[in-house]
């Protein structure tokens, strides 16, 4: 495993964030490392004053000896609703049944405009580090939702004979230019109100 290639991009991303997120975008991030157990585990960023969403990335660290066992799920309490959207779900499982890739390391930034996606580019060379890639499913689901709050990302194993590590997530974001206060431009009627100011 190769743990300098995720620090290295991880001081990369951190340049990147301030102590508050700028009233453009931002980027929070979680560099506890964890155990990735057999099944999923749960890492936390909280957001505030972050804005509406424009546009989402990820960006994710992970020391792990077979790329082809992660399953890594995109997760916010929204509206009372659970959105849950699929970063990637064990890459290269339908070209190499049943490992998947069988490369090393998770070290990547994940976004809707990549070309190339990430369950079909993971390589037994460089796992999935080089990028970006693009989400199983895109990450537009979020977009003209305030980015407050709590997000997680659900990082799992699918084997138990080959374990690894997490080290690192980040969600960065654009924020909506909004002229009006109840974010009215987002079209997300949750958030409109009828009080006049």
């Amino acid at each position: 495993m190769k743990s300098t290639r995720a620090a290295v991009a991880l001081v990369v991303v951190l340049g990147l964030a301030g102590a508050a997120p700028p009233a453009d975008g931002g980027t929070v991030c979680n560099a506890t490392p964890i155990e990735i157990p057999w099944g999923f585990v749960t890492i936390p960023v909280v957001v505030t004053g972050g804005g509406w969403i424009q546009d989402v990335r990820v960006y994710l660290g992970v020391d792990h000896p077979r790329v082809g066992d992660l399953d890594v799920v995109l997760r916010r309490l929204f509206g009372g609703d659970l959105h849950d959207t699929e970063v990637f779900l064990r890459p290269g499982l339908n070209t190499n049944p049943p490992l998947g890739c069988t490369g090393d390391d998770v070290n990547a930034f994940f976004r809707d405009d990549a070309i190339a996606p990430a369950e079909e580019s993971c390589s037994e060379a460089t796992g999935l580090t080089m990028g970006p890639f693009g989400p199983t499913e895109p990450f537009s689901a979020f977009f003209g939702q305030p980015v407050d709050g709590t997000w997680r990302l659900l990082v799992g194993d699918a084997e138990p004979d080959a374990q690894g590590q997490y080290l690192t997530w980040c969600l960065i974001w654009d924020a909506l230019d909004l002229v009006f206060a109840d974010g009215f431009e987002s079209g997300n009627t949750a958030a409109w109100s009828s009080v006049v100011p």
